[in-house]
């Protein structure tokens, strides 16, 4: 039998900057894919971040369930939008994805396939109280975006429910060192954890103990932030 999870998809953001006459020497590659996580079985744009990525001709992915046309805009050659559909068979976890453009194959990219409806992180949830409402199984989207920033999540659970807390950030290139805290409707603290299998990101299994409100919290170990945390 499945168990009720939650995953958290930390983007990454990190964009390209070169000189006019550094780009005339640089070949195409890519740094980042926007949004970081997607769900299987549906079409989606992904925005590509790199170097010299506008004019691409065909785009690669790492499974055949998935397929996507560059919709490149010769406005952006930093960018490239890509018409993406993944399949119902997609597998699930962490997919890579490159492209062949004028200077050149690209490096590939990482990021997320998953089956769960996904929730985009929604700003002005940074306390017990004012946790945003969730319901499981999902996928939550979003990046800390300020030094410090600590996002809380609310859910309501039964006694001996078991739920699952994982952290996808380090496999997508994100530099967050997670930690996920789990509290009861008191404030008190369930279960923490910060590295998991040798990784910077947390990974909570817990069984409920009662029927009732749950808030988990997620920040930065090392209270960083920005477009890649």
């Amino acid at each position: 039998m499945s168990l009720p999870r939650v995953a958290i998809v930390v983007s990454a953001g990190l964009f390209w900057i070169a000189s006019a006459a550094a780009q005339s020497l640089t070949a195409s590659s890519l740094n980042a894919v926007n949004p970081s996580g997607v769900v299987r079985g549906g079409t989606i744009v992904l925005t590509l971040s790199g170097n010299r990525v506008h004019d691409a001709t065909a785009v690669f992915f790492d499974d055949d369930a998935i397929s996507g046309r560059p919709l490149g805009d010769p406005k952006r050659p930093h960018q490239l939008r890509v018409e993406t559909t993944v399949g119902p068979t997609a597998r699930i976890g962490i997919h890579r994805v490159f492209v062949q453009a004028s200077h050149g194959t690209t490096n590939a990219v990482t990021f997320a396939v998953g089956d769960w409806p996904e929730v985009m992180r929604e700003s002005g949830h940074n306390a017990l109280a004012s946790a945003q409402k969730i319901t499981l199984p999902c996928t939550v989207v979003g990046a800390l975006t300020s030094p410090g920033d600590a996002y809380y999540f609310a859910f309501e659970g039964r006694a001996g429910q078991q739920v699952v807390a994982e952290v996808v950030a380090s496999q997508i290139r994100s530099r967050l060192n997670s930690v996920l805290t789990l509290f009861d409707a008191e404030g008190t603290v369930i279960a923490e954890n910060n590295d998991y299998d040798f990784r910077p990101d947390a990974l909570l299994a817990v069984r409920l103990p009662r029927d009732g409100r749950y808030v988990l919290r997620l920040h930065d170990f090392e209270n960083q932030s920005g477009g890649d945390v």
